[in-house]
């Protein structure tokens, strides 16, 4: 009886054990490191939260968020009807907008369906601080994401941990991933990492299904960034390159195929893109790359098909071959000749048929045409990349990543030469926008990561061999030994360690020392949300505020108020208008705001602060993008510079908004205010509490209190806002059919 017992007990203890996974020491510690690269990314991009709390930074992270509340409150399917205009509250007034033909759904969608599988679970979020987390979140994954393509491009684990980490905390992708960043690009890079790895993992393995997974990611992509097109034409290059090569193979035409045609087609259902994305210039080399493909494919068949062997059999005189192709010659140049002759519209043609490059793209190709459209060069992240931008953003790995390109150049392997092409467009492009640094810091991070392992390679065998204690005489020392001995290794390792301790500490300092702030906090002071809650509660849902562009999504977003512009920068000539309005008297902005029915008018005085931001470093731009439109409105020359005001400038509405009740005694910043003013000779309307400043009649304001009464001005007078009084002037400006003007 024990002994069955005994039996049983044993059967019983078979069932229930679990048997013991045996996990390789190098597997554990690589799970290990993903983990540890995952929480301290994550930690570096959380800061924000510590020090403000949850507050969405930049102008366009607001935007997104209302398109996130919009889809979470009315559902996925009203999204693609959601068009604000009035006698509702909306943006781009009188015009409204129509928001899926005029903005990405990537990033409101994602976040939208997080909120609801949270909710799903079981637990309730605010959506607010879904999409304060989510760019963090986003940027911790992408360095998991880093590590699967080095590995995959590198044929190395090492190159995918050093990769892995240098993404993590490298400012240039931090600063777009940080805590409250919710905007396209927050989810953007690490899309475009994970196509790429889906189409190398395709490329070399021959896997359809690798390349289909690529393709849905670049859908995805472009559903939620317009860098995609980068992509396309990166990968368009790149297929290229390998046929110019002689290293065609049907795996590239396999991955190719399936990559581009899943992401064009969902491309094309992206209602913002549409169709009309088949003949976008920018997308026609990536079509043009697929036929060519097939064609490559196609003509070795058709070359070896019985019905050429035939043809190759007729003999055909070569006279007659050549006065056959120089008869197709003339008819053709005579044809385009006379339609020439005609003034057949040849570029209204192509134009119609072939979308032209946007401005933006095209600055990046020609840094030179931002000159040409100055709407473009007033947004700070468009302009040229300077060398302290480069070293700000990738620090000591600025001097590492060529190190890449040149084994990428000695290797030279399929994956290589994607590896070249990467970092010369990326490099390229970032030098034409600073914005586009983003774009680089990935691959900056890829190509020294591949540098170091090929550079460490050596001397890690040269360690292996002593640990695994191997006698000095079967080591291979004409090849390693004798070359680098044991001294140079730990020299080595030595100074990979401190890179990756530079890379971390400043990663870690730039994010504490300048990613942690927030916009609509200046300097740390609440202006703007109290201004923003005041109009949400004080003024009628009917107030029409103007105000420069950038603050556009705050008012509409926070405050809830119609807007005339905003940073969606849709339409040039409403924004002209409302610069002119800025830099024109009272007399003549008046009759601009007239037009839109204005009630209020917004602006923000920095202080004469740098480090502040506010209109009044703002106002060249006014003026540069009003000339553009009204060049006999307004001339740029007659306003002087900041540094140089003019008597134009003094009487344009703008400055007496600004300055207006300055200085102020009681202000913190007023010694800014006061040092600057003396320096440059700027005119006051109080005097001067130190007495130093030349003084102005206060009578140069009188006008303006009649038409532009202030109904509020924040604690630190940062933000002042303006009630129009129209009918003062109405009777002498004899207005009549007062219109916008249509969209220019």
């Amino acid at each position: 009886m024990a002994e069955r017992l005994k039996k049983l007990g044993s059967m019983l203890k078979s069932l229930v054990t679990i048997p013991k996974a045996k996990i390789r020491k190098d597997k554990l510690v690589l799970y290990l490191s993903l983990i540890l690269i995952f929480f301290f990314a994550l930690l570096v991009r959380i800061y924000p939260y510590f020090s403000h709390g949850i507050v969405l930074k930049a102008y366009d992270p607001y935007f997104q968020l209302k398109s996130t509340l919009y889809i979470i409150t009315h559902g996925f399917a009203a999204w693609f009807s959601w068009v604000e205009k009035p006698p509702g509250i909306s943006t781009w007034y009188p015009y409204g907008r129509n928001m899926p033909k005029t903005s990405f759904p990537g990033i409101p969608w994602t976040a939208a369906i997080l909120y609801f599988i949270l909710r799903f679970l079981g637990i309730e979020v605010d959506p607010v601080a879904i999409c304060f987390f989510f760019p963090a979140f986003m940027g911790a994954l992408a360095s998991i994401a880093m590590f699967f393509l080095a590995k995959e491009i590198s044929d190395s684990t090492k190159a995918g941990l050093l990769s892995a980490f240098f993404l993590a905390f490298i400012p240039g992708y931090v600063q777009r991933t940080t805590a409250g960043f919710f905007d396209n690009e927050a989810i953007g890079i690490l899309l475009i990492i994970v196509t790429l790895y889906f189409f190398i993992r395709s490329l070399k393995r021959e896997s359809l299904l690798s390349g289909i997974m690529a393709g849905l990611i670049l859908g995805y992509l472009s559903a939620s960034w317009g860098a995609y097109v980068y992509v396309y034409d990166l990968l368009a290059l790149y297929v290229l390159i390998l046929l110019i090569s002689r290293r065609y193979s049907k795996s590239l035409l396999l991955s190719y195929t399936a990559t581009i045609s899943i992401g064009l087609f969902i491309a094309t259902r992206v209602p913002r893109i549409g169709p009309s994305v088949l003949t976008k210039s920018d997308i026609l080399p990536a079509l043009v790359m697929l036929i060519l493909l097939f064609v490559y494919e196609a003509t070795p068949l058709v070359y070896n098909s019985m019905m050429v062997k035939r043809i190759k059999n007729i003999k055909i005189p070569r006279k007659i071959i050549g006065y056959l192709l120089l008869t197709i010659i003339i008819v053709t140049s005579s044809v385009f000749a006379y339609l020439w002759y005609t003034g057949f519209p040849f570029i209204e043609v192509l134009e119609k048929h072939v979308k032209p490059i946007s401005g933006k793209f095209w600055t990046v190709i020609n840094p030179l045409y931002r000159e040409k459209s100055r709407i473009i060069a007033s947004v700070a992240e468009h302009a040229a990349t300077s060398w302290a931008e480069f070293y700000f953003n990738l620090n000591i790995l600025s001097f590492v990543y060529p190190l890449g390109i040149y084994f990428s150049f000695k290797r030279l392997k399929n994956e290589d030469i994607f590896l070249i092409l990467l970092g010369l467009t990326a490099t390229y492009f970032a030098g034409s926008m600073i914005r586009l640094i983003l774009i680089l810091s990935p691959v900056v991070c890829l190509l020294s990561a591949y540098a170091l392992d090929q550079i460490l390679s050596p001397f890690v065998g040269v360690l292996r061999e002593i640990r695994e204690g191997m006698p000095l005489a079967r080591r291979k020392r004409a090849r390693i030994s004798g070359i680098v001995g044991t001294e140079y290794t730990v020299v080595t390792l030595i100074f990979v360690a401190s890179l990756l301790i530079i890379a971390t500490y400043y990663g870690a300092y730039i994010s504490y020392k300048y990613m942690a702030g927030v916009e609509i906090l200046p300097n740390g002071e609440p202006d703007w949300q109290e201004a923003l809650m005041w109009m949400r509660y004080n003024l009628p849902a009917t107030a029409i505020v103007a105000s420069w562009w950038d603050y556009g999504y705050w008012i509409n977003t926070v405050a809830n108020k119609t807007t005339i512009v905003d940073n969606a920068t849709l339409n040039s000539t409403q924004i002209a208008l409302i610069g002119a309005a800025f830099a024109l008297n009272e007399t003549e902005a008046v009759k601009i705001y007239k037009r839109f029915n204005v009630t209020h008018v917004l602006v923000f005085f920095g202080y004469c602060a740098q480090g502040l931001g506010g209109d009044e470093f703002k106002w060249p731009w006014m003026v540069r993008i009003a000339e553009d439109h009204f060049p006999k409105l307004v001339n740029e020359s007659l306003y002087g510079d900041i540094t140089s005001p003019t008597g134009t400038l003094f009487n344009s509405t703008v400055y007496k908004m600004l300055f207006y009740g300055e200085p102020d005694p009681q202000s913190k910043y007023l010694g800014y205010l006061v040092q600057f003013m003396s320096r440059y000779k700027y005119l006051a309307y109080r005097p001067d509490p130190y007495g130093y400043l030349s003084l102005i009649d206060q009578r140069h304001w009188a006008l303006f209190e009649k038409v532009f009464k202030p109904v509020y001005i924040s604690s630190n007078r940062f933000v002042k806002i303006y009630e129009v009084n129209y009918s003062i002037l109405e009777a002498k400006m004899e207005i009549t059919d007062a219109k916008p003007y249509a969209n220019g």
